[in-house]
Order: structure tokens, then C-alpha cells, then sequence
């Protein structure tokens, strides 16, 4: 009986220590499959993410730090054989560079072979100066490009001073020339004023200017300008030589030709027979003083303007035993349009418009400066209306910008009532030549905006 006590004791021991040995074990895989480990001297090391392999396409001005990060990750690495160095060699290898062939098919005679070709210390001195020298002009006042150039200098200069060639005197008068030649126009008109003596500034004081060049034009991009706004806003309170109507829904449409207007200026109406204007107001059940849809009496206080008539019914449906001016007939509706033009004043302008026989009339022209989307300026003619506020852009001019064109849908409405329909609109950043003055300003967008004018020939000695 002791004995078999002494037994299920031991089984017991048993059982807890395997139970205990499993638990270690489990403790220990979790510990494999954490991020971090630790060292001899107890501290967390953290696992890095693995470096991916150089890669090089042939170009000469990359190979040495090609060849400087694939020796320290590759070559110089001692567990990896031959073979295996050759295969990273290769799928480093891309482009152009990927094509060389070496005499014999293992490591040490493709690296060899690399060096031998892109290893040329003359090709690789030409190809960073070139790359200063063909660097692109910047036409605008641009913080991006002047920091992609000053980048591109700084870069090929710290090329060249790890093959051993420094700056002087020399260089430096040479590199602010060719700098000066590639920024915009402002930009070198700005550093020529900042200069207060006749010296020749060196390298270190032109890329001091650029940087704080590049950080001005990034405060003005970011801040608007009240004054700008209120110009703009002050512009959109004016009269308008143009009908806008960007809200047709507070004009109706002519009941007869569907354009925005009233019956009464309708031209289609106007030039319709006694009779046939009659049967068209009275089968539209139309009030017959004031050509409009309404029910009860009319509110209108004109009556006929005819000389002598007075009746309750319009100019244009008076009968024809006597004669009404032109005059007379344009002018029926004028209470009623003024009435109609309170509720719809907003978004409208009106147009004025005093001929004269045999004279021609010359309006003003002007040259202004766009920025295109890619930030190139480019000179534009405009033609100047001395009446209007309306700016108006040829669809061709838009699209050659390359601006963004905004879907909308307006109506402006010119001689005779004629509308014409705009589908698009735009914002164009406007300036004059040396960028004193610039705006941002909504454009309609028109195929065509006038015919070659002045229609005739004019002597020039005769102008007054």
C-alpha cells in the first residue's frame, strides 16, 4: 500500500512537470515571434525592416553610389558565396546596364566589367557639369522650380567635390552667371536690387537669396490679397454692357421664341401681323395690357401709348387705323420691364448701344500676361470695352492654356434680345508685364467674341 502511494506521487510529479515543460515551450515561441529580441547585455534590439538592393540603369552619374552601396551590402558581406553575389548583381542591374556582358560568366568579372564602363571619371565630370548647364530657364515666379534648381546645382557641386574638385574664385563667378541666366525675370531683378555695392557676390550669397526667394513666393501664393477681393467685389456690383442671367429661373421664357425675355420685346412677336399678335394673346389667355400670365385684373398702371388711345390694352395690339411711332411700341413695356428687372437685377447687366451713320468706331486694345497651367506666362491681346466688366475668353485661347474649364449654365443676351448660350467658365491669373499688378478673374467662355473690327478702312491722320 506504501509502495502504490509512493507510485501515484511520482505520476503526479510527473504530470505537473510536463505540464510545466509545455508551458516553457509555448513561452519560448512567443518570444521567437516578437518584433524584438534581446541582446547579451539584456537590452531590446528592435528589428529593422530588410534594405532592398541598389539598383542601377546606366547612368554614369549614379554608378559610384551604386557601386559603393552594393559593396558595403553584397561583396563585402562573407556568408554569401560567388554565385549568390553574382545573382543579386544582376537583379540590381536594370536598363542599358542590365545588357553588359562580361568575359567570363561569374562576380568578379561583371563588377569588373561595370567599373571598366561606367567608372570614366571624364564622362562623369562632364555629365554633372552639363547637368547644370542644360538645366531649363524658369519663365515664372515659381518657389517650386527655383528650389528644384538650386537643388539640382547643389547636388552635382557635392558630386564633384568627392571627385576631388573643389570650389574657387573661379567656379563660383561662372556658376552665378549660369544661374542668373536660367531664374525668371523677377526673381534676378530682385537680386540685382538687393546687391548694395558694385562687388561681385559670391556663390554662398546668391543661394542665400534664392531660399528666401522661394520662401517669399510661397507666403504671397498662400495668403490672399484683401485688396484683390475688394476690387473684385466692388467690379461685380457694376453696371454690365451684357444680359447674365446665372439664375434663369427668376426670368421666365418667352412664351413665344423660348428665349429670357419679356412678350413685349419679343422681335418674333413685334414683327407678327395685328391679327395673328391678337389670336396669340388671346388663345395663351394672356392679359392684353401687359402680355403676361396672371389671373383678376391687371395690376399695370400703362396703358396704350398711341397718341389719343389710353386704352386698357397694349401698344403693340392696338388696331391699325392710326399710325404708332417705332418709339412709341418699344417703349409700351418699359413700366413692366422695370417692375420685372427689380426681382432679377442681380446677375444681370444691360446693354447700351448709339450708332451713327457713316462713322466707325475704334475700340482699345492692350496686351496682358496669362499664367498657363504648366506656370508659363504668356502674352495675350485683349480689346477693351470702356462699358463693360464682363470678361469674356475665346474658347481656342482657353484650351491653348490649358486652364480648367468649369461646367455651368448661363445665358447672356445681347442685341435684339439674341442669347447666347455659355457652357463654361474660368479663373485666369492676369498680370501686366513686370508682374506689378495681377488678378485672379472669371472668364466666360465663348467660341468667338467679336468679327475683325473696325469693319472699314481708316485713316489715321483723321482721328480725333
Amino acid at each position: 500500500e506504501t509502495i502504490q502511494q509512493d507510485i501515484e506521487q511520482i505520476n503526479e510529479r510527473i504530470e505537473k512537470t510536463e505540464v510545466g515543460l509545455k508551458i516553457l515551450l509555448s513561452s519560448l515561441k512567443v518570444n521567437e515571434n516578437t518584433n524584438t529580441v534581446l541582446n547579451d547585455n539584456g537590452k531590446a534590439k528592435i528589428r529593422l525592416p530588410e534594405i532592398p538592393l541598389p539598383e542601377f540603369s546606366g547612368k554614369i552619374a549614379k554608378f559610384a553610389n551604386f557601386k559603393n552601396q552594393f559593396t558595403n551590402l553584397i561583396s563585402n558581406n562573407d556568408q554569401l558565396n560567388d554565385s549568390q553575389k553574382l545573382y543579386y548583381l544582376r537583379a540590381s542591374l536594370k536598363g542599358e546596364a542590365k545588357l553588359l556582358e562580361s568575359s567570363s560568366d561569374n562576380f568578379q568579372s561583371l563588377f569588373k566589367a561595370l567599373s571598366d564602363r561606367y567608372e570614366n571619371q571624364r564622362q562623369l565630370i562632364d555629365s554633372h557639369v552639363l547637368e547644370i548647364i542644360n538645366y531649363d530657364k524658369i519663365h515664372s515666379e515659381s518657389a517650386k522650380e527655383l528650389r528644384a534648381l538650386m537643388d539640382c546645382v547643389n547636388k552635382n557641386i557635392r558630386a564633384l567635390k568627392v571627385l576631388k574638385y573643389e570650389q574657387n574664385k573661379l567656379s563660383d563667378v561662372m556658376l552665378i552667371n549660369i544661374i542668373l541666366q536660367k531664374i525668371d525675370r523677377e526673381s534676378r531683378k530682385q537680386f540685382e536690387l538687393s546687391l548694395k555695392t558694385a562687388e561681385i557676390p559670391t556663390f554662398d550669397i546668391l543661394m542665400k537669396f534664392l531660399e528666401k526667394r522661394s520662401s517669399l513666393l510661397d507666403s504671397i501664393n498662400r495668403i490672399p490679397n484683401p485688396k484683390m477681393i475688394d476690387r473684385n467685389t466692388a467690379v461685380s456690383n457694376r453696371a454690365k454692357t451684357l444680359v447674365v442671367n446665372n439664375k434663369k429661373g427668376n426670368i421666365k421664357a418667352c412664351i413665344l421664341c423660348k428665349n429670357y425675355h419679356a412678350l413685349f420685346r419679343c422681335i418674333v412677336f413685334q414683327n407678327m401681323p395685328i391679327e395673328n399678335r391678337k389670336n396669340f394673346v388671346r388663345n395663351n389667355k394672356l392679359c392684353i395690357n401687359c402680355l403676361r400670365l396672371h389671373s383678376g385684373a391687371c395690376m399695370s398702371k400703362h396703358r396704350c401709348s398711341v397718341s389719343g388711345c389710353r386704352e386698357l390694352n397694349n401698344s403693340l395690339l392696338h388696331q391699325p387705323d392710326e399710325m404708332c411711332t417705332a418709339s412709341q411700341v418699344l417703349n409700351s413695356g418699359e413700366g413692366e420691364e422695370a417692375k420685372s428687372n427689380q426681382s432679377t437685377a442681380e446677375g444681370q447687366t444691360e446693354v447700351s448701344v448709339l450708332t451713327f451713320a457713316n462713322k466707325s468706331v475704334v475700340l482699345n486694345t492692350f496686351f496682358i500676361y496669362s499664367k498657363s497651367a504648366d506656370g508659363c506666362r504668356v502674352k495675350l491681346r485683349g480689346l477693351l470695352d470702356n462699358a463693360s466688366t464682363l470678361c469674356i475668353i475665346r474658347e481656342d485661347v482657353a484650351r491653348k492654356l490649358g486652364i480648367k474649364l468649369k461646367s455651368i449654365n448661363q445665358g447672356i443676351t445681347g442685341i435684339n434680345g439674341v442669347t447666347q448660350s455659355v457652357k463654361y467658365s474660368a479663373n485666369i491669373e492676369v498680370s501686366n508685364h513686370d508682374y506689378t499688378f495681377s488678378r485672379i478673374v472669371q472668364c466666360s467662355v465663348l467660341p468667338k467674341i467679336t468679327d475683325a473690327i473696325p469693319v472699314s478702312k481708316l485713316n489715321i491722320s483723321e482721328l480725333n
